[in-house]
């Protein structure tokens, strides 16, 4: 859908709105920035309900919508559980838009805002679920803001994030400069990023021909003493099949 919408930009203004399109996608903001918001709802609404439903959120549970943009996700999780739900977005045009929307969650405190991106966000209670939908794009180091989100998880918690892969990114004038101004990822390189940042269980499913969704989870139980290891044993790749 963004990639009909910003060709068709690119045709009534001779390619000069090509680039602040495709910039918005990460951050949208002013005028353009609610145009994307509008694409967003179109385009991304039956991933995210896909990527929400995927988690099987529990009542009382604490979650996180990692780039929430303009509310589906929160939408789905408060139509799949009585959830606490935290979201995180660095635009200030989609938090007005979740705001105006979800006036009673807020009042209820069942809703939190936090306008900033993922490696700015501190939370005191950890969290049991987290997704996001369209957002492993935007991040400028994948296993460093995967390894933070790691830490904000609770022993456990289930992580899935929805997507589009890199190796199904149409091969047209949008496609290229969205790749070059942000960071599509393969599955296999958003599996191993995920590893990394020391997630288990990693697992992708097809939801359509060219977009994905990868869950995976924080070990229920972290390694005890770590720190004790050999020099031997540090020096050997970790067995993940162990965690």
């Amino acid at each position: 859908m963004w990639g009909r919408v910003a060709r068709g930009l690119t045709s009534v203004a001779d390619g000069r709105l090509l680039d602040p399109f495709v910039e918005q996608l990460g951050r949208p903001s002013g005028v353009l920035g609610h145009l994307v918001g509008a694409v967003l709802v179109e385009s991304n609404t039956d991933l995210t309900r896909a990527v929400v439903d995927g988690l099987r959120l529990r009542d009382g549970e604490r979650v996180l919508d990692i780039g929430c943009g303009p509310g589906q996700g929160i939408t789905a999780a408060f139509d799949a559980a009585d959830v606490i739900v935290h979201a995180v977005d660095p635009s200030p045009a989609m938090l007005r838009r979740v705001r105006l929307a979800n006036r009673r969650a807020l009042r209820r405190l069942r809703l939190h805002l936090h306008p900033a991106t993922l490696d700015e966000l501190e939370l005191v209670v950890p969290l049991q679920a987290a997704w996001a939908v369209n957002v492993v794009y935007f991040l400028d180091d994948r296993v460093a803001s995967l390894s933070h989100l790691h830490e904000l998880m609770a022993p456990g918690g289930r992580v899935a994030l929805g997507y589009r892969d890199a190796d199904h990114i149409v091969d047209d004038e949008v496609g290229r400069r969205f790749r070059e101004l942000h960071r599509p990822a393969t599955v296999a390189e958003l599996e191993a990023d995920l590893r990394a940042a020391g997630f288990t269980g990693v697992l992708t499913v097809e939801h359509d021909e060219a977009r994905r969704i990868t869950i995976a989870r924080r070990p229920a139980e972290d390694r005890p003493d770590r720190s004790a290891r050999t020099d031997r044993e540090a020096a050997r790749p970790p067995d993940l099949t162990s965690l």
